[in-house]
């Protein structure tokens, strides 16, 4: 490394001072520590849950629950429209 060496007078009390410059020297982009990538996987995206994804047992609780109250209020209907229904609100509860 290279230095300078600068005086330089006027001080108060005649002393003389000295400066010391350095240079900065670049390091070649060879000399850098380059870290490889690794390559990127490329996922596909997620997808809401199916009618088949969804439990089974969770559509026939559901239907079970909406048949109790159909036949308590005395509404017109059957098991697969409680089934069919139970199976509507469950997808629209998932969001799709």
């Amino acid at each position: 490394m290279a230095t300078k060496t600068k005086k330089t007078e006027g001080s108060a009390n005649g002393a003389t001072k000295t400066a010391t410059k350095r240079k900065i020297v670049a390091q070649p982009e060879t000399a850098r520590a380059i870290k490889p990538t690794a390559p990127v996987k490329k996922t596909a995206p997620r997808k809401k849950p199916a009618t088949s994804q969804i439990a089974r047992e969770v559509i026939a609780l559901r239907a079970y629950f909406i048949g109790e109250s159909r036949m308590r209020t005395g509404q017109p209907g059957d098991s697969l429209s409680d089934l069919i229904e139970a199976e509507r609100q469950i997808l629209a509860e998932a969001g799709k």
